[in-house]
């Protein structure tokens, strides 16, 4: 899919929903339990806080990596969470160029 994508534009905007997630790991071999799924209605998202510290180490050894892997490439972008859903919406907008 990013291929095919790339091969239309230069740049992705790119939300990983949670089936894709979890698919994805899943072919990467990657344990259900130490997939995390948030739900912003529960405290601590319904979540244990071993579950979230697993879920954290997880984190730095596999996908952390990523973001030095894509900015090398030029195509990685930061784009701050706080502001208003129009601000970050126009943000976006600015970085993939529409």
């Amino acid at each position: 899919m990013i291929e095919w994508a790339w091969g239309r534009r230069e740049k992705i905007l790119f939300f990983p929903d949670e089936h894709l997630g979890r698919n994805t790991a899943n072919k990467m071999g990657i344990p259900r339990e130490e997939m995390l799924v948030w739900d912003p209605f529960l405290p601590d998202g319904g979540n244990t806080p071993e579950a979230i510290r697993t879920r954290l180490q997880v984190y730095q050894r596999d996908t952390a990596p990523l973001v030095a892997h894509y900015a090398q490439r030029g195509v990685m972008h930061r784009v701050p969470g706080a502001g208003t859903i129009e601000d970050i919406a126009t943000e976006i907008k600015r970085l993939i160029g529409r």
